[in-house]
């Protein structure tokens, strides 16, 4: 990672910790845990995973988030191969259902209880040709997520995440996309989850996907690779 990178990832992470211990004292939605609150989890694919509570700084540790109002509007399932995809809108509780009953091999979900929430998506394989390899992901307290993982014909990885909301809801969705190879390389990505308005190409010319060259990735075709996803529900007052 360079060293922009790393003053801009520290620079946001003390704004979103700024935003949210002012909010402490206007947001219903926020409280302080004193206790110690481990996050379960309940996967319902078959991918191995890694799941727990991480915080962004140990300031916020403690903050309790409870669960946030389910975003109104429709929207398509986003999945690659779904016969739905761009011809079916759905409210988000319908879509829940179609996730579980038609992508259940694609889709997770997890319980938690803070401000943060962690979870490493494991067994990624690097192949030949381009794909897309899109997840769902339910976080109990957040709502509904997408993760958009593109390997181009070029040995480019693309990723970036969605939220099913308004471009201002999912704004306030902060999350740290770390790849994980299995030789060792770590490279950290941190924006805000995009809106489904916001398409892939509209997010590249703003720098918010995270972009691996095949020289910054290294990886040979039949490696293994992970992602690690850390969202935190940044809120700041409008």
């Amino acid at each position: 990672m360079t060293l922009i990178q790393c003053v801009t990832n520290e620079l946001t992470r003390s704004y979103i910790i700024s935003d949210i211990l002012v909010a402490l004292t206007t947001n219903s939605f926020l409280e302080i845990d004193d206790t110690d609150n481990n996050v379960s989890n309940s996967s319902t694919s078959g991918v191995s995973a890694t799941t727990s509570a991480s915080p962004t700084s140990n300031d916020i540790s403690n903050i309790s988030l409870k669960t946030l109002p389910t975003p109104p509007g429709i929207y398509y399932c986003i999945l690659e191969h779904c016969r739905l995809s761009r011809q079916k809108r759905m409210a988000i509780t319908n879509m829940h259902t179609h996730l579980k009953d038609v992508h259940p091999h694609l889709f997770d979900k997890f319980k938690n209880t803070k401000i943060s929430f962690k979870h490493v998506f494991e067994n990624f394989c690097f192949m030949k040709g381009a794909h897309k390899l899109n997840r769902a992901f339910h976080i109990s307290n957040m709502g509904m997520f997408f993760l958009n993982l593109e390997l181009l014909a070029d040995h480019f990885i693309n990723c970036w995440i969605t939220y099913p909301g308004s471009v201002k809801k999912a704004s306030r969705f902060n999350c740290v996309i770390e790849f994980i190879s299995e030789n060792g390389t770590r490279k950290i990505f941190s924006t805000s989850a995009a809106a489904p308005e916001q398409n892939k190409e509209w997010l590249q010319e703003r720098g918010r996907v995270f972009i691996l060259d095949p020289a910054s990735h290294g990886l040979t075709f039949g490696d293994n690779y992970s992602l690690s996803i850390t969202v935190t529900f940044n809120p700041r007052q409008d």
